[in-house]
């Protein structure tokens, strides 16, 4: 319908200077103004007016034209501004009058045919109004000329013919005007659609613009995903939207609007969602009802979007949208398909800043770590610190280090955390156990399934006898330095659904280089400081070494009671007559003297005796709980160990060396160790004035 059917009040605004009856009547008139009807059907009389002109009955045409706008202008203000049904009623009886108007207009003034042009635009008018009216009028103006002519005529074929002849123009004009109208009509709903979707494609374009926003600024946090359904439920007009996220094989539930209950994850295996999953294709379905993979859940669901999330060939998850009123269309496929491509790259990019935060904690956690295992140049300190640093950087149920024993040659247990794994020093073979695999083949070893350890298999039934103890996760990195193999630390974990990641694997092997210097490092630093402590010539230790190890040892005697103490002896050796001996056979021959004498005492000491160069060719020996008898008996047994010695001089002669000894003891109630050396100095000296090659006691 046009303006034509349907009249519209211009109210005028109260004033205390203006009467009522002003102003209803301010209004009529507003309302006679505004009605374009009335307006184009009272230009009407201004054809008839002119033909009146020129006949006699002015007078009466004036009459006509006069009640004409007065029941026009009626009908206008009386017809109902909305209520459309009789709105229409009221426009039709304008309409007739208006046919009723022209008709008599062609009485008055007898001019029939100049006066049936006025019928057409009445016609044109009804057009605009509808197919009713303008049927309606067609037929009233066609009745009312072919009866005017019979009238004026009297001739009923001259009238039917004028009749035909007007009806055909009639016809014509009221077709040409309603098809005009019609296009008109459907250019205006085209006009008022291509409106409606602009707007509808300006308002998602926003929101999707706010979707990226909300994702660059906040990351795809659960609190920022469940901020982007809302908005695609809010500003997107899309009642049931849900994201998922993981993998093609099971994804998880993580926002969600408008369902009260929604399955919490999908396998791939049913479903339209499922069929996205496994093609990593958008799924548009207008009717759900025709597609045989819909999974009803919701019955008054009428058309779904699934669009996988995916980055760089990588399913993240899937979106999914669904309507239950207005079937969702390609607009809102292109608009789901801008919003999943937002939602993914930002799962890249807050997973790309989660990788990169984590290695920063890694890289910060390696520093710690370095600085836990560098603080002691001790090696039992060093191996406890490893051990118990390293879950620092990847966490560890159980951490055992085994490192390389240098004068066994063998692989020990050296320091365990976690469980009591056996007991220190236990060996492990190349090739058993996850330390022997990671030290035999010199890689990282990593068993999802490895042996529990039997002293943790015990802990586990003494606390759980019903259920048998299962593997662990487990893995053993090989510490290498210079090609060398000098140990393994092995890494173990109760859950083993936490498989080693990635990262944590690139972890393990800078946790085994820097384990690997830190250990090489503590046996350089002893190998430095067996050097300075002992003699290289002989192998025992010197006198750096035998001066604080004397006092350290009378130092602990002073700190028990004398009930407690045990009793020391005192043996100071001096090789006889040395000194001709370098100057008669050489240096080298003194150096191999020296070396077999070393021997002889190394062979004879026990472990818990301290032996050392004294000095030149001096020896001194601090026996631990041994008499004075003890200390000569040894000392003599040393004496002709020596004597019996084969020594090779400059020109292969055999030689022969001899040595003199003092012995002292000290009983319980002596603190001094001066005064053991002093008197083990003494008896060396008698046994020199007595002739030499003796053992002599103080």
């Amino acid at each position: 319908m046009t303006d034509a059917v349907h009249t519209e009040r211009v109210p005028i605004a109260p004033s205390t200077g203006i009467s009522r009856p002003l102003r209803e009547t301010l209004t009529r008139v507003a309302v006679v103004a505004r009605d374009r009807a009335g307006i184009d059907s009272a230009a009407l009389l201004l054809p008839i007016i002119l033909v009146g002109l020129t006949q006699a009955h002015g007078l009466a045409l004036w009459t006509v034209a006069i009640a004409y706008l007065v029941t026009n202008s009626t009908l206008a203000i009386r017809a109902p501004a909305r209520n459309a049904p009789t709105a229409a009623r009221w426009m039709t009886a304008r309409l007739l009058v208006s046919v009723a108007m022209v008709a008599a207009g062609q009485l008055l003034t007898g001019s029939t045919g100049l006066l049936a042009a006025v019928y057409l635009p009445i016609i044109a008018i009804a057009a605009f109004a509808g197919h009713r009216f303008v049927v309606l009028t067609v037929a009233a103006s066609i009745g009312s000329h072919f009866l005017v002519e019979w009238f004026e005529h009297a001739v009923f074929m001259d009238a039917v013919a004028r009749g035909i002849g007007f009806a055909g123009a009639a016809v014509l004009v009221a077709f040409g005007t309603r098809r005009e109208v019609a296009r008109m009509q459907r250019a205006r709903d085209r006009l008022r659609r291509a409106v409606v979707t602009d707007r509808r494609r300006a308002r998602q374009i926003a929101g999707v613009e706010a979707i990226g926003r909300i994702l660059a600024e906040r990351g795809p946090a659960a609190d920022a995903v469940d901020t982007v359904v809302e908005r695609i439920s809010a500003e997107l007009g899309h009642r049931y939207v849900s994201i998922y996220l993981g993998t093609e094989a099971k994804a998880s539930l993580v926002a969600q609007r408008g369902y009260s209950e929604l399955i919490q994850t999908f396998d791939g295996e049913r479903g339209i969602v499922g069929r996205v999953m496994r093609t990593r294709r958008p799924a548009f379905v207008p009717d759900v009802g025709a597609d045989p993979d819909y999974w009803a859940v919701n019955p008054n669901v009428t058309s779904e979007i699934c669009v996988p999330l995916l980055a760089d060939h990588e399913f993240l998850g899937f979106v999914n949208v669904e309507a239950t009123g207005q079937p969702l269309d390609s607009t809102d496929l292109r608009v789901m398909v801008a919003v999943a491509d937002r939602i993914a790259a930002a799962l890249i990019i807050g997973r790309e800043r989660q990788r990169l935060s984590e290695r920063a904690d890694l890289f910060r956690h390696l520093h710690e770590f370095s600085e836990a295992i560098n603080g002691t140049l001790q090696p039992d300190e060093l191996f406890r610190a490893i051990v118990r640093s390293v879950s620092i950087v990847v966490e560890a149920d159980i951490a055992a280090l085994h490192v390389h024993d240098r004068e066994s040659g063998r692989y020990l247990l050296r320091a365990v955390e976690g469980s009591e794994l056996g007991t220190l020093g236990a060996e492990a073979r190349p090739g058993e156990g996850m330390a022997g695999r990671a030290i035999r083949d010199r890689t990282m070893i990593i068993d999802d399934a490895a042996p529990r350890p039997q002293a943790l298999r015990a802990v586990d039934a003494g606390f759980m006898p019903s259920t048998p103890p299962g593997p662990m996760l487990a893995a053993s990195i090989p510490l290498i330095r210079d090609r060398a193999v000098l140990g393994a630390l092995t890494l173990m974990r109760d859950d083993r659904s936490r498989t080693f990641t990635e990262l944590e694997r690139d972890a393990l092997a800078m946790i085994g280089q820097q384990a690997a210097l830190a250990v090489t490092n503590v046996q350089l630093h002893a190998e430095v400081a067996e050097l300075a402590m002992r003699d290289p010539l002989t192998g025992l230790f010197n006198r750096r070494y035998l001066d604080p190890a004397i006092e350290q040892l009378f130092a602990r005697r002073s700190r028990m009671s004398v009930e407690e103490r045990v009793p020391l002896a005192a043996i100071m050796f001096d090789l006889d007559h040395f000194s001709e001996l370098n100057n008669r056979h050489g240096h080298q021959v003194g150096d191999d003297v020296l070396r077999a004498f070393g021997a002889v005492l190394r062979s004879r000491m026990r472990s818990t005796d301290l032996v050392a160069r004294f000095g030149g060719e001096e020896f001194a020996a601090i026996l631990f709980r041994a008499t004075l008898d003890d200390a000569m008996r040894i000392a003599d047994e040393v004496r002709q160990q020596l004597a019996a010695t084969p020594i090779l001089g400059s020109s292969g002669e055999e030689l022969s060396a001899t040595v003199s000894a003092g012995c002292a003891a000290i009983g319980p109630d002596h603190e001094s160790p001066d005064e053991l050396l002093r008197a083990a100095d003494v008896a060396l000296y008698m046994a020199k004035r007595a002739g030499r090659d003796r053992v002599c006691a103080a």
